[in-house]
């Protein structure tokens, strides 16, 4: 049976949100204008930010961290992680369009 932690949702959570972020950044940067280009370029560059950022600290913290294993197991537990992920990047995309 697979162990399901914080770590793991965590973990999921952000890498779901960073995809997320880098993906609809890079649609805003090629059909956007203006402020909303700044937008989109902002939103990968975060992505870009926050992937880097959340490796160094895995790794710092759990240096024989299997993503594979940790990732690929409980299938179901990441699927909620990243529905709220998603949403949580889908928040930031809009709050941007909103701004600009």
């Amino acid at each position: 049976m697979f162990n399901l932690t914080l770590q793991s949702f965590v973990g999921t959570l952000v890498i779901s949100a960073v995809v997320f972020l880098f993906v609809v950044g890079a649609f805003t940067v090629y059909f956007g204008k203006g402020n909303t280009r700044k937008g989109g370029t902002f939103m990968m560059v975060l992505s870009v930010v926050l992937s880097v950022a959340y490796y160094v600290l895995l790794r710092l913290m759990v240096p024989n961290f299997s993503i594979v294993l940790e990732i690929l197991e409980p299938a179901l537990f990441f699927l909620v992680a990243m529905v709220i992920g998603a949403g949580i990047g889908l928040v930031i995309f809009i709050a941007i369009l909103v701004k600009s």
